[in-house]
């Protein structure tokens, strides 16, 4: 007989709150809530992990980590397989309203970075490759500020 994971589950998000609650305090210049998102992958042995098969000698999975950066805890895990591109990750991201998400450019996806505006929610990343813009409108200097040229 298995046992349901879901006990697990519930025991780990309660340990992770009562966490997070020790470490509210901890001092934090910029008001919101913040969010890093990456992945790390964890190598396992070809010959007793076949099924998690990434490359030809190596098999492993990929653990994807969303960490409250006010805290410094973890508050999310996604375990893939580890050829699980990050960008699909994303999808697993249950966002919240007027937090903000930081990710590394593995996770440019213009339709899941529009997915994170739809949902209230801001986003910084870097980008993959050196775009190609056009600016249509705006204003030479904007008023009251002597370092944004434009907007």
């Amino acid at each position: 007989m298995l046992r349901d994971y879901r006990v697990f589950e519930s025991f780990a998000y309660h340990m992770v709150n009562l966490a997070q609650q020790k470490r509210i305090d901890k001092e934090f210049d910029l008001n919101g809530t913040f969010y890093a998102f990456d992945s790390t992958t964890i190598d396992l042995c070809l010959s007793l992990y076949d099924w998690a098969r990434f490359r030809s000698t190596k098999s492993g999975i990929k653990v994807h980590t969303q960490l409250d950066i006010r805290t410094e805890i973890p508050t999310s895990f996604t375990i893939t397989d580890a050829v699980v591109h990050d960008v699909n990750a994303m999808d697993s991201i249950a966002y919240e309203p007027f937090a903000c998400y930081i990710f590394d450019r593995g996770y440019f996806d213009l339709r899941r970075l529009y997915h994170i505006n739809e949902a209230s929610s801001f986003f910084v990343i870097r980008e993959k490759r050196r775009p190609k813009y056009e600016i249509t409108a705006g204003e030479d200097v904007l008023e009251g500020t002597d370092n944004v040229l434009q907007d």
